[in-house]
């Protein structure tokens, strides 16, 4: 990344983990299953603190102007 070169697959995945908090997408399906084993919904506020944290460390910056 100091090149400003990023695989497209590491620059989605880091793209997912920044605007939702988890590495794997959250479906309808994840919350229909958590509630039949009668589990609580996935918190979201990881995300928020992953946005302050790449924005502070220039991450999101890298993310913007990388290349594919």
């Amino acid at each position: 990344m100091k090149q400003g070169i990023v695989h497209p697959v590491i620059k989605a995945e880091v793209n997912q983990i920044l605007s939702t908090g988890y590495a794997f997408p959250l479906t309808n399906a994840t919350d229909r299953q958590r509630q039949s084993l009668n589990l609580k919904p996935v918190p979201m506020q990881a995300a928020t603190e992953l946005a302050i944290i790449a924005t502070k460390t220039g991450l999101a910056n890298m993310l913007k102007e990388a290349k594919s």
